[in-house]
């Protein structure tokens, strides 16, 4: 696929812990592939946390749409700004994906079933490794997502099966399966990824 044929694709990460940060890394380092393959150019437009908002500036020699080829990684916090609403976010970036990476913790669940319903609703894709909400809100967050005319996916979730939900939900119904490739948790993941690297 050329460069010009990739959907530009604006994406709110919500979470900058290390799965946050792993995110941001991979989109940094396989950015261009991931567009090759999936035609869609994922481009960061900002990172949430509890307290703080970063909006990257548009890279040199982006479009109008913002999208290019440059991946900087956020400053330290102390130079993020104030955190605004989701809504306003999700507006100021023209956000077509939220990406979770926020803790699994009965604390943040109602956040996370917020901003995930607002998303929806408002015809954001949303892609989600905390599985608090997902247990808390499932029914809630199907109606939105059918409203709003997005999609949920939640492979990047673990504990309790949920990563075989997308796939299970939609995909293999009636259909024989020949092959399963999963992660047990992130940490196996972790060692896994670091044994074949060469590690010991």
């Amino acid at each position: 696929m050329s460069e010009h044929s990739a959907t530009p694709v604006s994406v709110v990460l919500s979470g900058y812990g290390p799965v946050g940060r792993a995110y941001v890394e991979h989109l940094a380092a396989h950015g261009e592939a991931l567009a090759d393959r999936h035609g869609a150019r994922l481009r960061l437009a900002a990172v949430r946390t509890g307290s703080a908002e970063y909006l990257p500036p548009p890279a040199e020699g982006t479009d109008a749409e913002g999208t290019g080829d440059t991946w900087a990684p956020p400053p330290p916090r102390s130079a993020w700004g104030p955190l605004p609403s989701p809504a306003e976010t999700l507006d100021r970036t023209g956000a077509g994906v939220l990406v979770q990476c926020l803790p699994s913790s009965p604390e943040v669940r109602d956040q996370a079933a917020a901003e995930a319903l607002l998303a929806l609703r408002r015809g954001v894709h949303v892609v989600t490794a905390t599985k608090s909400h997902l247990l808390s809100h499932w029914r809630e967050l199907g109606r939105a997502a059918a409203e709003g005319g997005s999609l949920i996916r939640i492979s990047g979730a673990t504990g309790a099966a949920l990563p075989a939900g997308d796939l299970a939900r939609a995909g293999v119904r009636g259909l024989g399966c020949r092959t399963i490739r999963a992660c047990p948790n992130g940490t196996a993941t972790f060692v896994l990824d670091r044994l074949a690297a060469g590690d010991s």
